[in-house]
């Protein structure tokens, strides 16, 4: 969490200001205002840094998937994106609906994802999970983090 913390403290007004210009590019709508908005009121680092993070697939391109189901691949939107790297819900009961959820789209098969328990300004804890594993974190920082080295390891 460390070096991703002060790498994010070093680049994270770039990432803002490449998802604000992202907003009025066709097929980029949906973009969640609330985000940036946490962001300018934001006095301490660690906020800034998390609604920096939050705003992450709003800055980057997506690519197109391909599902089962279909022939051609169709494109992810922003917001899709931004839902599966970091899904805030407010209660445990909805991170399980979210969970089964997405166990049952994939038909069994979870990539690890994090899920935000609490508000946008007042996250309580994060989970990271993957298959039927679920680890606590005590914040989007580190539950990144820790979601990117087991999707890479």
């Amino acid at each position: 969490g460390g070096k991703l913390r002060s790498e994010l403290l070093r680049i994270h007004p770039a990432i803002v200001t490449e998802a604000r210009a992202s907003k009025g590019v066709k097929g980029r709508a949906a973009f969640d205002e609330s985000i940036l908005n946490l962001y300018d009121c934001a006095t301490d680092p660690e906020t800034k840094i998390t609604s920096a993070l939050l705003a992450l697939p709003y800055a980057v391109g997506t690519q197109r998937v391909k599902k089962s189901d279909s022939r051609t691949p169709t494109q992810i939107s922003k917001r899709e994106s931004a839902e599966y790297f970091v899904k805030l819900v407010k209660t445990e009961t909805e991170a399980a609906d979210v969970h089964t959820a997405r166990k049952t789209a994939g038909n069994g098969v979870v990539q690890p994802y994090v899920i935000a328990i609490g508000t946008l300004e007042n996250v309580s804890y994060c989970l990271v999970n993957y298959l039927d594993i679920s680890v606590k974190s005590s914040n989007i920082i580190e539950a990144v983090d820790f979601c990117f080295k087991i999707f890479f390891v």
